[in-house]
């Protein structure tokens, strides 16, 4: 966690934000560990950074897409169905209040309504957060077996058939895009990769 405050404490900075920044990480840090948390969690957020670090160069403004990483996830209830836009109120509601002179709070918004993964983002770092947050879909064949395993823990309250149907009907609608994903940095990184775990994905779950 070291490692990550340091970060944030950077972002906040960076963001022209006013006061401290610890009340702030600490409630993100008391959301990612929650304990049933398999998937959606610290880890998550760390390879969503570390992404962006590697992809920085691509966006219009990397700060609101690094805000929007932090929140992306801040609200995560497998039952819920407003995950996202209660995590967007939430970073809207935490820029406003330390008076952010540097970051959006309707840009981090929109980048965190993306996540939903619904519908083709509109913009270009609408784009780069949406294949930064599915960027484990193209990782090793462990990792991604790990992070199928994971979300099934987070979902151990549906029944093993409707969870079948549920999962692949995601990984279906993610092989009939033309693409997993949206720029050419990350389709020539991982969209291979992704398409034969996607594939994989399909045949655990029939």
């Amino acid at each position: 966690m070291h490692d990550l405050r340091e970060r944030w404490n950077r972002l906040w900075e960076a963001a022209g934000a006013a006061g401290s920044p610890d009340a702030a990480f600490n409630q993100l840090a008391a959301a990612y560990t929650q304990p049933a948390r398999a998937y959606h969690n610290v880890d998550h957020i760390t390879m969503c950074l570390d992404e962006l670090e590697r992809a920085e160069f691509l966006a219009e403004r990397p700060r609101e897409i690094e805000m929007a990483i932090w929140y992306h996830d801040a609200v995560y209830d497998p039952r819920g169905k407003d995950n996202e836009s209660q995590s967007a109120n939430l970073a809207v509601t935490a820029i406003d209040a330390a008076k952010m002179k540097h970051i959006r709070a309707v840009a981090v918004k929109d980048l965190i309504l993306a996540t939903k993964h619904h519908d083709p983002p509109a913009t270009n770092d609408g784009r780069l957060i949406v294949d930064i947050d599915l960027a484990i879909l193209g990782q090793k064949k462990a990792v991604f077996d790990a992070y199928e395993d994971a979300i099934r823990k987070e979902y151990d309250w549906v029944d093993d058939e409707e969870f079948r149907a549920r999962r692949s009907s995601v990984m279906r609608r993610f092989l009939e895009q033309p693409h997993v994903y949206h720029t050419a940095m990350f389709r020539g990184r991982y969209e291979t990769t992704a398409r034969a775990n996607l594939e994989r994905s399909l045949t655990r779950w029939a």
